[in-house]
C-alpha cells in the first residue's frame, strides 16, 4: 500500500493527474484512475485528448475500460481542453481531457470536468481515495446513468463550441495562428475564420512532439511566430499551449505582448465600473497602476473563487490563462483570442499601441526542478524556515520584499518544481535583486 500512496503523491495534483510516462503515469495507473473516476459518478463520459502519442494510448485504454464496465463514452478525438469543458456543460456529462498541458514530451495526464462544465478541483480528493483503495482489474465500478448516449461522436458539439466562442464577434484583420502541433492546431483557425478574420497558419499539422519545440508558449519559444507576423504584415499573432487553455500574443511588430497587457485591456473593455481586475499572485506589480486589482492565489479554483467574491468579470494568471466570466468558468485560449480580435477592431487599436502604452515589464522567472513533488515541497519549507517571509493576502507561495524589489517563490501546482519570480523596483536592476536573494539565502542557512 505504501507504493500506491507514493504513486498517488507523485501524480495527483490540485487540478488534475499528471506524471512522467510511463514511469509514473503507466497504462496500469491510468486504468485504475479510470476505475476511480467511474466509481465517483454515475454519469456518462465525453473524452478528448491532445496530440501526444501517450495521450492517444491512454485515452484508448480508458475508453475500453469504461465501455467494458457499461459506461457510454463520447469521443471527440484531438481537441483542446476547453472544448471538453464546453462539451461537459453542453451535454451534461463528465468530461475527460487526456493531456499533461504544457509539460514536456514524456509526460501524460488527465483533466476532468463536472457536468456543469466546471473543472474538477476538490473532486480529485474523492478520486484519489478510490484510486488508493486499489480496485481490482476487471472489477465493475457500476453502470452509467440510464439513457446515456452510446459510443461515437456527439453530433454538433464542435459547431456549438464554435458558435459559443464567436457569437456576436467580428474581425477583418489578418492573424497568424500557431497551434504548435497541439490540440488547437485545427480548431483555432476555424474559430477566427468564422469571425471573418484572414488566417495564416504556422505549423498547421498535429505533431506528437510539437514539431520538436516546447509545448509551453514562452517568449523564447514563439520567435518564429513573431517573424511570420512581421513577414506577412499581419495585425497580430497567437500561439497556444499543448492543450489550448492558455494563449499568448505577439503584436504587429512581432514583439511579445505580456499577459498583463492583455489582462488589463480585457478588463477595461469588458468590466463594469467598480469591478476589480483579478490577477494571480505572480503577475507583475505594475497591474495595480493600470487597474483596480485584487490578487489571487495561482490556480483556476482560487482565481475564479476570487472573481466570484469580488463580482469581477475578468481575471488572468501570469502564465497566460484568461478568465472571462461572461463566457464561463474556465480559461479558454481560443475564446480569448477571438475576444481580443473583436475588441481590437471595435476599439480601432493595435496590440503594439497597447504594449507601448503599458510600458516594459522587467522581471525574471526561474524554475528549480526536483525528482518528486515531495522533494520540491521540502525545499519550499526550508526556504520559509530560513527567510521567514511575511504572509500577504492573496499570495500563494511566499513574497520576499527587499530594497531592490520582490522575489516570489512558490511550489508549482502541476510539476515537481519550485518557481521563482524576480521583479525589481522601478528603475532597479534584476542582477542586483538576484544578488540580494542569493545573499539572503546563504546568510539564512
Amino acid at each position: 500500500m505504501a507504493r500506491e500512496h507514493s504513486v498517488a503523491a507523485n501524480v495527483f495534483g490540485r487540478y488534475d493527474v499528471r506524471g512522467r510516462y510511463p514511469q509514473e503515469f503507466s497504462p496500469d495507473v491510468c486504468r485504475r484512475i479510470a476505475d476511480a473516476l467511474a466509481s465517483s459518478t454515475r454519469r456518462s463520459f465525453v473524452i478528448a485528448r491532445d496530440s501526444r502519442t501517450a495521450s492517444a494510448r491512454l485515452a484508448t485504454e480508458v475508453v475500453r475500460r469504461l465501455r467494458a464496465d457499461g459506461r457510454p463514452v463520447l469521443e471527440l478525438g484531438v481537441q483542446p481542453t476547453p472544448v471538453v469543458g464546453f462539451a461537459s456543460s453542453h451535454l451534461r456529462l463528465v468530461g475527460l481531457a487526456f493531456t499533461p498541458s504544457h509539460n514536456p514530451v514524456g509526460y501524460a495526464g488527465v483533466k476532468a470536468f463536472a457536468p456543469s462544465g466546471r473543472a474538477y478541483a476538490d473532486e480529485w480528493t474523492t478520486v484519489r481515495r478510490a484510486f488508493e483503495r486499489r480496485a481490482r482489474p476487471g472489477r465493475s465500478t457500476g453502470r452509467g446513468a440510464p439513457g446515456g448516449r452510446g459510443p461515437g461522436t456527439a453530433p454538433g458539439v464542435l459547431e456549438a463550441y464554435l458558435d459559443h466562442v464567436t457569437a456576436g464577434q467580428r474581425s477583418r484583420q489578418e492573424v497568424v495562428v500557431d497551434g504548435r502541433g497541439g490540440a488547437t492546431t485545427r480548431i483555432a483557425p476555424r474559430a477566427l475564420r468564422a469571425m471573418g478574420a484572414t488566417v495564416r497558419e504556422l505549423h498547421p499539422e498535429f505533431s506528437a512532439r510539437f514539431h520538436g519545440r516546447s509545448p509551453e508558449p514562452l517568449p523564447e519559444n514563439v520567435r518564429d511566430l513573431g517573424r511570420r507576423v512581421r513577414a506577412t504584415g499581419a495585425a497580430f499573432g497567437v500561439a497556444f499551449d499543448g492543450d489550448g487553455d492558455r494563449v499568448v500574443f505577439v503584436d504587429e511588430g512581432g514583439h511579445w505582448v505580456e499577459p498583463e497587457v492583455i489582462g488589463t485591456f480585457l478588463h477595461h473593455c469588458l468590466s463594469s465600473p467598480g469591478r476589480p481586475l483579478v490577477a494571480s499572485a505572480d503577475a507583475s506589480q505594475r497591474c495595480e497602476s493600470e487597474a483596480p486589482t485584487v490578487r489571487s492565489r495561482v490556480g483556476s479554483r482560487y482565481l475564479t473563487a476570487t472573481m466570484r467574491r469580488h463580482r469581477s468579470e475578468v481575471g488572468f494568471e501570469a502564465s497566460s490563462h484568461f478568465y472571462l466570466r461572461r463566457w464561463g468558468p474556465n480559461s479558454d485560449g481560443i475564446l480569448t483570442a477571438c475576444v481580443v480580435a473583436d475588441l481590437l477592431d471595435r476599439r480601432r487599436t493595435t496590440l503594439g499601441r497597447l504594449r507601448r502604452s503599458f510600458g516594459p515589464i522587467v522581471r525574471d522567472r526561474q524554475v528549480l526542478d526536483f525528482p518528486s513533488r515531495l522533494a520540491a515541497r521540502r525545499h519550499v519549507r526550508e526556504l520559509i524556515a530560513a527567510l521567514r517571509p511575511t504572509p500577504e493576502r492573496g499570495i500563494d507561495g511566499h513574497l520576499l520584499r527587499t530594497a531592490e524589489g520582490t522575489v516570489l517563490f512558490r511550489l508549482s501546482n502541476t510539476q515537481p518544481s519550485v518557481r521563482l519570480t524576480f521583479e525589481p523596483r522601478a528603475g532597479g536592476s534584476l542582477a542586483a535583486l538576484r544578488r540580494t536573494w542569493a545573499r539572503a539565502v546563504r546568510s539564512a542557512r
